[in-house]
């Protein structure tokens, strides 16, 4: 068979069953007194067969939906639903009930009327009479904005206000109920059978259909006005004509309900832009905080004015790093090795052609080359300690200073004038400075 518009989506009812099944189960209760029943076949809900008319009585079957799956002080119920007699062609039609079972009144669409217990609150024409023909019914009791409503196929057949006892009379929820009924009174016994194909239930508040045009502030008209936010595109059941429905669920797309379906009319979602152009340069930011003291370094040695411990800041080269030792200005014979601080660094000594040695500090230069060989590359300074050539004369003087070494064989000027420049190294300004033939450097006092 063929619905009339989509299934309903799960998404968007409270209880949907499409009876893609073999049994009915034990959500439903069946009751009749017309000795028929009602089975789950071919994808449909089946009630009956039973005689389309009976006299004297009604004859009744029942199908009522679980307290369980729903129970309600509100209510939309839809149903696509079709009849069909076991042989033949009647004229009319079986009588198809929804009913909402409150604690103490019933509502009750028959196809024709709406009744709230036992009082008519509204009659429609055009009851389904051709057999075989899928029908989408829908019954509204929407107490925010108290109306009940009844439309077919999309078009109303009833609006009626919400009855004044409806809280009472409903109590804590009403149940679901829906029946197939014999007419009263005829003599045409055909069976037939009422097949209903979805059945779908949510809260009524806010579902009602109230369409209405208003006049706004430039003259024209528009319709309606609420929105809503929902994950996926919209059900044309809910709300009114005007209202809009914005889908949630990623699209970007925005509808509006016009002549009871909802249409696309604008999307929130572009295609991505060009690159923009590069902004203008940022105006300097503040000063920032001044810095943390750093980590107090190792004593230097001077001779003269140039420091020797060795800093290496990195991995050596293959074969690692050679420094030749010649005789000469500026030559490293006689320096004595005092230790390393830092990551670990391999040296090395060789003399007279011999191979290389591994040192022991504290280790006297000689003649010869030095290997230094790190693996290490993780940027941490390693500094190997040095100490020059003690100066002549042991505690004695030279062109007016003695000397005295201290605890860590440092060489102590006694009479030299001392000045630190900016970048570290010292002058002694009370003395003059002579080069030998090996660079060293002799100081002689100045008066």
């Amino acid at each position: 068979m063929t619905q009339p518009g989509s299934p309903p989506d799960p998404a968007q009812w409270t209880w949907v069953d499409l009876f893609d099944r073999t049994f009915l189960g034990p959500d439903y209760a069946v009751t009749s007194n017309a000795n028929a029943g009602a089975t789950v076949t071919a994808g449909e809900l089946v009630i009956g067969p039973m005689s389309l008319q009976s006299n004297p009585g009604t004859l009744r079957t029942s199908v009522t939906l679980s307290a369980d799956r729903w129970q309600a002080p509100d209510l939309q119920l839809q149903l696509d639903h079709r009849w069909a007699p076991t042989a033949g062609n009647p004229a009319q039609s079986p009588i198809l009930e929804l009913t909402v079972v409150g604690e103490t009144k019933n509502l009750t669409w028959d196809g024709e009327r709406l009744t709230w217990g036992t009082v008519t609150l509204g009659t429609a024409s055009g009851v389904p009479t051709a057999n075989g023909t899928t029908y989408r019914t829908r019954l509204t009791a929407d107490r925010t904005q108290g109306r009940l409503q009844v439309s077919r196929n999309g078009d109303g057949l009833l609006d009626v206000p919400l009855p004044a006892d409806w809280d009472a009379g409903i109590g804590a929820g009403g149940t679901v109920q829906v029946s197939q009924a014999s007419r009263n009174g005829g003599s045409d016994f055909t069976p037939v059978r009422t097949f209903i194909d979805s059945l779908a239930v949510r809260r009524g508040d806010g579902t009602a259909d109230l369409s209405s045009g208003t006049l706004n502030s430039s003259g024209g008209m528009r319709l309606g006005g609420e929105w809503r936010f929902a994950p996926g595109p919209p059900d044309d059941g809910v709300g009114s004509d005007g209202d809009v429905w914005a889908d949630t669920g990623g699209s970007g797309l925005i509808y509006q309900r016009q002549a009871g379906t909802y249409q696309p009319v604008t999307h929130l979602l572009g295609a991505p832009g060009p690159q923009g152009e590069q902004g203008p340069q940022g105006p300097a930011g503040p000063q920032g905080p001044a810095g943390r003291d750093g980590v107090d370094g190792q004593p230097g040695e001077l001779v003269g004015a140039v420091a020797v411990p060795l800093l290496l800041g990195d991995a050596t080269p293959d074969g690692g790093l050679l420094i030749p030792l010649n005789p000469g200005a500026g030559s490293l014979i006689g320096y004595e090795l005092l230790g390393v601080d830092g990551p670990a660094v391999q040296i090395e000594h060789i003399s007279d052609g011999n191979e290389y040695q591994p040192v022991t500090f504290p280790f006297t230069l000689t003649a010869g080359a030095l290997r230094l060989t790190r693996t290490d590359d993780s940027g941490a300074v390693t500094m190997l300690r040095a100490r020059s050539r003690p100066g002549q004369g042991g505690g004695g003087g030279s062109a007016g200073f003695t000397f005295q070494a201290d605890g860590d064989g440092f060489l102590i000027i006694n009479e030299a004038q001392i000045s630190t420049e900016g970048d570290g190294f010292v002058t002694v300004t009370n003395a003059t400075a002579t080069a030998d033939s090996e660079g060293f450097i002799t100081l002689e006092r100045t008066p």
